[in-house]
């Protein structure tokens, strides 16, 4: 009998754990009986783990017919073996089991090859699974050749997978995965389903509200950007959650006094906020020491950042209650703004004040997940995890957090926590990151729809400001009201004349009375 087992330690190990018994179900159940109702002293028994469901199609290179009349072969694919199929589930529709989807938002397929992944993503055409994407296909694809074996009487393998594709639905995961079959002058497709299981809850943990962040930033020097941070901590964020405590390492020396000028201007109404400048030599230490963020009454949790983080108070919320002492750690992937000067024109608009422009929108910035730019760590667990920072604090952080066998890393998008633009100077004098920093500002730019424009300003000469906005979506309508306004013009004439010759000959008809009745008169 296959249980759940309850996940009290390590999350991954469970979900490998969940993931075996959905696709190695033992195949005991040949025949298919009514379910018959739970007795009530069984009812607190553990469940049975929800097989996969399977439909099985043969393709014979030609256009099904009107209504899929089931043929003795589909009746023959039908046989139960181990999994239940879609007969005994009386689903036998062929949009099973979400038949609409909106263009723009339904829970769309993703297309798979042997070693590949094709998402719906402007940014990533495709990419390569990951190990553990690549084992848990695989234990999917055999799943299926083993049923498909059982199903037709003859050997399908795991090599005759030939693509397929798969989608996230409210209610479980769906795959179409396609084989060749070697006997038969036909292709095999196969309808799987994993059913969404039983919730468990792994932890339940309460968050204080009072637990100072220590934000730590290294800075090269009294920048306009640190000026702009400065002033959206003591504005933004702290009236609204003032456990924050913020630590300014410089990395030059002689900018060490110019940075503690900025911050003693900055933070002078606020006498209780506890902040520090640490002057280090960035030729000696590149970045923190561990003595510096273990400073106890400037917190127990550590935002550590590899550029100037600008937050909206409630991050501090999921800073706090991701970070668990030597069993977890977050590293939130920032919303990275685009160049303004490029995105706001193209929809009618001036370049706001900084702290406008910290929302997640299309077109104005992207989710910056190629490198690990920011951690929320607790205080007591920087000193196994900062050991090396030759290519930046967070980056060493994350690599010491994976090879760690008990802490599990936490990694999302956040959309309260930003990266600002900032145009940057790359070098060929740092070789080892050349390409990475080309490749990065070029990214920082903009979207593909912002950039394709200006490409097509400076190739073609055309201005598309405000093209973005609103009132060009009402553009197209121009001929139609032109069309419209002709019409009523033409109808206008058409009416006045009639209305005139109408005039005209009531004027004559005046006239003419008039003649008779003085014709008449007269000859009285």
């Amino acid at each position: 009998m296959t249980t759940y087992h309850p996940c009290t330690t390590n999350m991954d190990e469970c979900f490998h754990r969940y993931m075996k018994q959905a696709l190695t179900s033992s195949n005991k159940s040949r025949t298919t009986k009514p379910a018959l109702p739970l007795p009530a002293a069984s009812r607190t028994s553990k469940p049975r783990l929800r097989r996969l469901r399977i439909r099985i199609h043969e393709r014979r290179h030609a256009l099904p017919t009107a209504g899929h009349r089931r043929d003795p072969i589909s009746r023959e694919n039908e046989a139960q073996q181990g999994l239940h199929t879609g007969q005994h589930l009386n689903v036998s529709d062929l949009n099973f089991p979400d038949p609409k989807v909106t263009f723009f938002y339904g829970p769309h397929f993703h297309f798979i090859e042997k070693d590949s992944v094709f998402p719906l993503s402007e940014q990533s055409p495709g990419r390569e699974f990951s190990p553990a994407e690549a084992s848990w296909f695989l234990r999917i694809q055999d799943k299926a050749a083993e049923h498909l074996s059982g199903s037709l009487g003859q050997t399908i393998r795991q090599e005759d997978f030939l693509h397929g594709r798969y989608r996230f639905l409210p209610s479980g995961l769906e795959f179409d995965l396609y084989f060749r079959s070697p006997e038969r002058a036909s292709d095999l497709r196969v309808t799987l389903f994993q059913p969404v299981g039983l919730l468990h809850v792994i932890r339940l943990a309460s968050i204080d509200p009072k637990q100072v962040v220590n934000v730590v930033v290294p800075v090269r020097g009294a920048t306009t950007r640190l000026r702009d941070l400065l002033d959206h901590l003591a504005e933004g964020v702290l009236p609204f959650d003032p456990a924050l405590s913020l630590t300014l390492i410089a990395k030059d020396i002689r900018t060490a006094g110019e940075v503690t000028a900025m911050a003693e201007d900055a933070f002078k109404a606020l006498t209780s906020f506890k902040w520090k400048v640490n002057a280090r030599d960035a030729l000696t230490a590149n970045g923190l020491t561990i003595d510096d963020a273990l400073t106890k009454e400037f917190g127990d949790t550590v935002l550590v950042a590899e550029e100037e983080p600008f937050l909206h108070p409630d991050f501090l919320v999921r800073c706090r209650g991701n970070v668990a002492r030597g069993r977890q750690v977050y590293f939130p992937v920032p919303f990275a703004l685009f160049n303004p000067s490029v995105t706001y024109p193209l929809f009618d608009q001036e370049v706001p004040h900084l702290i406008d422009q910290l929302v997640v929108k299309e077109h104005f910035g992207y989710w910056k997940h190629s490198r690990a730019v920011a951690a929320c760590v607790s205080r007591a667990d920087l000193a196994s995890l900062l050991k090396e920072t030759r290519r930046g604090m967070v980056a060493a952080m994350f690599k010491e957090a994976v090879m760690s066998k008990t802490i599990k890393i936490i990694r999302a998008p956040d959309p309260s926590l930003f990266l600002v633009y900032q145009d940057t100077n790359c070098t060929l004098k740092e070789r080892e990151s050349y390409s990475d920093c080309v490749r990065e500002r070029a990214l920082n730019l903009g979207s593909q729809v912002t950039l394709g424009m200006s490409l097509l300003k400076v190739k073609e000469g055309t201005d598309f400001e405000g093209i973005l906005s609103k009132r060009f979506q009402y553009f197209s309508l121009i001929p139609l009201l032109a069309f419209a306004v002709a019409l009523l013009l033409g109808c206008n004439c058409a009416q006045n004349s009639l209305i005139y010759k109408q005039a005209k000959a009531l004027r004559k008809l005046k006239l003419e009375a008039a003649s008779r009745v003085a014709a008449d008169a007269m000859q009285k």
